[in-house]
């Protein structure tokens, strides 16, 4: 993915990549910022990255989602900022 996003195909596809990621993610971040983000995780390519992992299930509008307690969300937060 990073030989990817780092060529030149890549690159011009990333603002449209940033502007239909948020339908697939749920985030406060804008597309610019997204991408901003993404882009800089993909450049620098040392950074530690984690998932919070599911903790439960759900029917929203006839799908099956997955779901995040916040007392696994708290705990999370509270592990980034101690590291």
């Amino acid at each position: 993915m990073k030989s990817q996003m780092l060529s030149l195909a890549g690159f011009i596809r990333l603002p449209w990549i940033a502007w239909a990621l948020p339908q697939t993610l749920e985030t406060d971040m804008g597309a610019p910022t997204l991408a901003g983000v993404l882009a800089a995780l993909e450049l620098d390519g040392n950074a530690h990255t984690a998932l919070l992992e599911p903790t439960g299930s759900a029917v929203y509008n006839g799908q099956d989602v997955l779901t995040i307690t916040d007392a696994a969300k708290q705990a999370d937060v509270e592990r980034f900022l101690q590291s």
